[in-house]
Formats: C-alpha cells, structure tokens, sequence
C-alpha cells in the first residue's frame, strides 16, 4: 500500500510539473525542447508543485532560462511585409530529456507522430 501511495504521489507531482511548465512555456513563446535544458541543468528537479508560489516560480524559470538562452525562444514572425509571408512548418522533436517525462505509450505514439525522427536518424517507419 505504502508502494501505491509512493507511486501515485510521483506520478501527481510528474503531471503538475508538466501542466505548469506546459503553461509557462506557452506563455511565453518558449520552445518545447527548453525542457530538456531543465533537466539537464537540474532546475526542474527543484521544484515543488506543491507549493502556493509554483506557477510563479515556473513562469520566473522559464523566463530567466530565455535570458540566459535565447536560442529557446519561439519562431519570430514578421508582423507587416510587402508579400505574404508564411514561415516554414518545422515538425517539433522531442529530446532525450523529454523522454524522460515520457510513458512508454506516449513514446510509441510520439514516434508513430514523427517526434523521434531526429533522436532515430530520419523518418521511421509509420502504421
């Protein structure tokens, strides 16, 4: 019983740290992959979904990561121009630290979807 507790506790704290960070990343036209500089910097380990300031404390993370690491911003599109303009659909890929938040479904799912394409060295193989 202690094991489901332990278990379900991880898992409550895995999907309020996805959904806040889901939210501060499109809140602020960041890139889907600064997730995996977070993991690998260690920051988001030292959160806590738990506290009343969490989606402040995310929102001020994802914010200083982008001053620190401009190359996570989103695509910039030009507001005005003489000739339409229609930027390039760039398939977004997941990285290995994403994976990480990854169920072993969602991985298949991801990979069936194309987002594994750069990890596997090219388009696989789709049903």
């Amino acid at each position: 019983m202690l094991d489901r507790h332990k278990a379900l506790t991880a898992e409550n704290r895995t999907l309020k740290l996805d959904l806040g960070l889901e939210r501060a990343i499109a809140k602020h036209g960041a890139k889907r992959s600064i997730r995996g500089l977070l993991v690998d910097n260690g920051s988001l380990g030292k959160l806590d979904p738990s506290k009343d300031d969490f989606e402040q404390t995310v929102e001020d993370l994802i914010s200083e990561t982008l001053q620190s690491a401009p190359e996570f911003r989103g695509p910039s599109v030009p507001t005005r121009s003489s000739a339409p303009f229609r930027p390039p659909v760039a398939r977004e890929q997941l990285s290995r630290s994403d994976l990480a938040f990854l169920s072993p479904e969602e991985i298949v799912k991801a990979r069936e979807a194309g987002l594994l394409d750069e990890l596997l060295g090219g388009p696989q193989g789709r049903r």
